[in-house]
């Protein structure tokens, strides 16, 4: 059974007026199983270096997020990235906004990325990506309950990995910052579909550029 790639989206923010012009966005979401992934796209216009971490971890007033893992992959689903745990703890301002983020959140800035299109995903730990290609999936596809039969705790879904007592929620908070355009997970029924989104994506921004140049 593939992956589940969710559409379960709630916020979308800073979204960029101006062709070429580099913008921040948030989005939020819940997982529905342990093994749910959700993965976003993104373009950057021009040679950039893009921020991209969560905020869920620590987020007391939103429910104490799972532990999340962050990967970066071009549009063909080739990776380029992988990230555990970003160890950053701290806060960090997006257009005006402070989000707290603790060391087990995902936290990375790339190195100088080529301009096009790009796609990223969060899945929970240790659910992860099986090498090669995306569309080669993940390790927990067909265990939708898997913190729970690893003995991370208790609870069916979304446990701890310290103690059966750290209980975790769904919930996830994404940025991505220094990018042309973002979009939110988006529900794909099969992994090869997944591949054309990024393409699909990088086309939408050239199509709006050359109306914006009429």
């Amino acid at each position: 059974m593939p992956h589940r790639i969710l559409a379960a989206v709630v916020l979308a923010l800073a979204m960029s007026a101006a062709p070429a012009k580099a913008a921040n966005f948030t989005f939020t979401g819940n997982f529905v199983a342990d093994n749910d992934v959700a993965v976003f796209g993104f373009v950057i216009g021009a040679p950039s270096v893009v921020t991209m971490f969560s905020s869920s971890w620590i987020c007391g007033d939103c429910g104490f997020g799972f532990d999340p893992m962050l990967g970066l992959w071009d549009s063909a689903g080739n990776p380029i990235q992988f990230q555990d745990d970003g160890g950053i703890a701290g806060i960090t301002d997006v257009d005006g906004t402070d989000y707290s983020h603790g060391v087990w959140d995902t936290y990375f800035t790339s190195g100088l990325l080529a301009a096009g299109s790009y796609l990223a995903t969060i899945s929970q730990y240790s659910n992860f990506p099986i090498g090669g290609n995306l569309s080669n999936g993940f390790n927990f596809d067909g265990n939708p309950n898997f913190t729970f039969d690893l003995g991370f705790g208790a609870q069916a879904m979304f446990n701890g990995v310290w103690s059966g007592i750290d209980a975790r929620t769904s919930f996830w908070r994404f940025h991505i910052l220094n990018v042309e355009q973002a979009t939110p997970p988006s529900a794909v029924p099969e992994p090869a579909t997944l591949l054309l989104f990024g393409t699909g994506l990088a086309a939408a921004v050239v199509r709006r550029r050359t109306q914006g140049r009429k």
